[in-house]
C-alpha cells in the first residue's frame, strides 16, 4: 500500500513537472546538478536536505525584502502625514502639496502591496519545502522518470551502464590497434617517401617535447610506422590528436562509438589528462603499455 502511494504521488509530480516544460534533457541537468551539490549520486534524503536549504536561504531574502517594504510603506506614510498637517489652504502652494501628498500615500500602497506579495512568496516556500519534506521521494522519482534514456539518476543502474560502456569501449580500442598494426606492415611503395617524411616530422617533434624512443624498446623501423601512422590522422600537423582527430580515426576503422564513447577511449590514452593524445601516448597505446590491455582484461 505504501509503494502504491509513493508510485501515485511519483505519477502526479511526474505529469505536473511536464505540464511546466520539464523534458529529458532539462530533468538531467537537474539532476547533475544536484549530484554536484551533494557530491554523489542523489537520494530521497539529500535532497530533502538540499532543497530544506535552499528553501531557507530564500526564505531569509524574502523576510528581509518584507522589512525593507514594510520600512519604505512607513516612510512615505509619515512623509504623507507630514504634509496633510503642513497643508496650505489653497492657491498654488497648496496644489502642490497636494501633488506631493498623494504621492507619498501612493508609494505607501506600492511597498505594502510588495510586502503582502513578498508575505505570499513566503508562504509558498515554505509550503513548498513542507512538501519536499514529505515527498522528496516521489519527487525525485519523477524526474528520474522524466531524465528516461539519457540517465536513470540511480547509482546502480548507471554504474552497471558506465561499465556495459566501458567494455565497448575498451574492444574498440583493442580492435582499432590491432587493425593499425596490420595496415602498417602493407602500405604502398608510391607512398613510402611520403609516409617517411611524416613520421621524420613527427619523431623530431615528438623529440623536442622530451619523447624518448629508448624507453619503449621497439626497433627503429616499428617506430617509424607507429609515427606514420600518428602523422597520418594529425591533421592540422600540430604533433598531437585532438578528439576531432581522435575520432577520424576510430570512424576510419569502422567502430560504432558514439561521440561520448569517443570522448572515453581518448580519455583512456590521455594520461598526462591534457584532452589530447600526445605521440608517446600514442606509442604507449601502440607497444600496450598504456593500462587499456589491462583494463580491457579486466573487463
Amino acid at each position: 500500500e505504501k509503494d502504491d502511494t509513493v508510485k501515485e504521488q511519483t505519477e502526479k509530480t511526474k505529469e505536473g513537472l511536464k505540464k511546466q516544460g520539464m523534458d529529458p534533457k532539462t530533468a538531467n541537468k537537474v539532476l547533475k546538478a544536484w549530484r554536484e551539490a551533494v557530491g554523489k549520486d542523489i537520494e530521497p534524503g539529500d535532497l530533502r536536505k538540499l532543497l530544506t536549504q535552499q528553501a531557507g536561504k530564500a526564505s531569509l531574502f524574502v523576510v528581509f525584502q518584507i522589512l525593507l517594504d514594510l520600512a519604505a510603506a512607513y516612510g512615505s506614510f509619515v512623509a504623507g502625514s507630514y504634509l496633510s498637517a503642513a497643508a496650505s489652504p489653497g492657491g498654488i502652494a497648496g496644489f502642490f502639496t497636494f501633488l506631493l501628498q498623494a504621492g507619498a500615500f501612493f508609494v505607501t500602497g506600492y511597498y505594502l502591496s510588495g510586502a503582502v506579495f513578498d508575505a505570499f512568496k513566503l508562504g509558498v516556500l515554505l509550503y513548498s519545502s513542507l512538501q519536499f519534506q514529505t515527498n522528496s521521494a516521489a519527487y525525485l522519482a519523477a524526474l528520474q522518470e522524466i531524465a528516461g534514456d539519457q540517465s536513470t539518476g540511480l547509482a546502480t543502474v548507471d554504474k552497471a551502464r558506465e561499465a556495459v560502456n566501458s567494455v565497448k569501449v575498451l574492444g574498440a580500442l583493442k580492435e582499432i590497434q590491432g587493425l593499425l598494426k596490420n595496415e602498417s606492415q602493407g602500405g604502398s611503395k608510391t607512398s613510402d617517401l611520403l609516409a617517411e617524411l611524416s613520421a621524420y616530422i613527427t619523431l623530431d617533434r615528438a623529440s623536442k617535447y622530451g619523447f624518448d624512443a629508448k624507453k619503449y624498446g621497439i626497433s627503429e623501423e616499428e617506430l617509424s610506422r607507429v609515427a606514420s601512422v600518428f602523422a597520418r590522422y594529425d591533421t592540422n600537423d600540430d604533433g598531437v590528436l585532438s578528439v576531432d582527430e581522435f575520432r577520424g580515426l576510430c570512424s576510419r576503422y569502422g567502430s560504432t562509438l558514439s561521440q561520448e564513447e569517443v570522448k572515453a577511449a581518448l580519455d583512456l590514452l590521455d594520461t598526462n589528462k591534457d584532452g589530447r593524445i600526445q605521440f608517446g601516448e600514442f606509442v604507449d597505446w601502440w607497444v600496450e603499455k598504456s593500462g587499456v590491455e589491462t583494463k580491457a582484461a579486466a573487463a
